[in-house]
């Protein structure tokens, strides 16, 4: 390994260990009970005590304590080490924002709803297949749905961070809006080349949709509102230019149906102008929401912030703000003439004082 790979390495394992140290207790505990169940792991009993097998958390077995077990439970130590890392982005990211609170909830929700969900895939395949290996073989584990949700939770928060570019037709940039279906992908071609179980695909899927429902429909919001229904996050976003319109057409059906059949709501966001006027008014609009006012404020900000870096437009700053201010003997002048018994009012025009009214008192 270089020198920059292991300077690189040591500063993130830092920023990930400061993180983790400044967190609350709900991700100090998870980080515990990961690392310590990953020594239970070497005892194959353990393992089928902790980890959900689908073919005993339902009866007549009933080990529906695996659900909330199985979690914490990793085979391998790299996955360990991603669990860790996760989890510490997790605490430096989204807890300052969301609260430790909302943390504990999004872990268990994701979590059950991903044990869940991956144990009925399995009764499906046993009943397409009739191969009992899927039921009692085949053990469901680990953070992976957890890691899944976080990275929409990522895509969500900071939709346009730049993860990396690629020389390729010009340059490619690859966002924070591109990386759950990245890292799918990804887990397609390991588990095609056998590398790892396609238990963790399942997971890994689970996991996105779960984060997706929760963020999209459940989470609750300081104002009082649930979801988040910008366009920013719709399902259609997760896929490529190419592919968003015809899924955006099949989603709006389901959720049709779904408004139809009183699962759903149809939403509406509102505005509160109730600060800013004297008998407060609040008026609905299915335009955009709080998050989508705060995220183009994020993204203005961003674009301010680089053209006020930009080498270019320094010098013609730095002239404009010369010519712009007046000197201190404007200053004096424009007292004097004050006490006079005049006012003027200037208006700076192109660095150019031009006055636009001029009162004198009667005296």
């Amino acid at each position: 390994m270089s020198t920059a790979a292991r300077r690189a390495v040591s500063y993130f394992g830092s920023q990930v260990g400061v993180a983790v140290k400044n967190s609350s207790v709900v991700v100090k505990c998870v980080c515990i009970a990961v690392t310590l169940c990953y020594f239970l792991t070497f005892s194959e009993s353990a393992v089928n005590a902790l980890t959900v097998t689908p073919g005993t958390l339902l009866p007549p077995r009933f080990h529906i304590w695996t659900a909330f077990t199985s979690v914490f439970v990793e085979l391998h130590w790299w996955l360990v080490v991603i669990d860790l890392i996760v989890v510490g982005l997790c605490a430096k990211l989204i807890e300052p924002m969301w609260g430790a609170l909302e943390m504990l909830i999004f872990f268990e929700v994701i979590n059950c709803l991903v044990v869940l969900s991956s144990v009925v895939i399995y009764f499906v395949a046993y009943c397409v297949t009739s191969d009992e290996r899927l039921l009692f073989d085949t053990h469901i584990h680990g953070l992976t749905g957890y890691v899944a949700a976080v990275c929409v939770a990522v895509k969500q928060i900071m939709p346009d961070h730049v993860l990396f570019k690629l020389p390729i037709a010009g340059t490619i940039k690859f966002r924070n809006r591109n990386l759950p279906l990245l890292l799918l992908l990804g887990l397609v071609i390991v588990c095609a080349a056998k590398l790892t179980e396609w238990v963790y695909f399942w997971m890994f899927l689970c996991g996105t949709y779960a984060g997706f429902i929760y963020l999209r429909y459940l989470q609750k919001h300081s104002n009082g509102a649930r979801g988040d229904e910008s366009e920013a996050f719709d399902f259609a976003t997760f896929f490529p230019n190419v592919l968003q319109p015809p899924v955006g057409r099949v989603v709006n059906v389901f959720h049709a149906i779904l408004v139809k059949l009183r699962i759903l709501k149809k939403h509406q966001r509102k505005y509160n102008f109730a600060e800013s006027l004297p008998t407060g008014i609040t008026v609905t609009l299915p335009g955009s929401s709080h998050l989508d006012a705060e995220r183009r404020k994020q993204i203005a900000l961003k674009a301010l912030n680089d053209r006020l870096k930009s080498p270019e437009l320094l010098p013609q700053a730095s002239a404009s703000t010369a010519s712009a201010w007046p000197s201190l003997v404007d200053e004096t002048e424009d007292v004097e003439t004050a006490s006079a018994g005049e006012l003027s009012v200037p208006d700076i025009v192109e660095g150019q004082k031009t006055p636009l009214l001029h009162v004198e008192n009667e005296k």
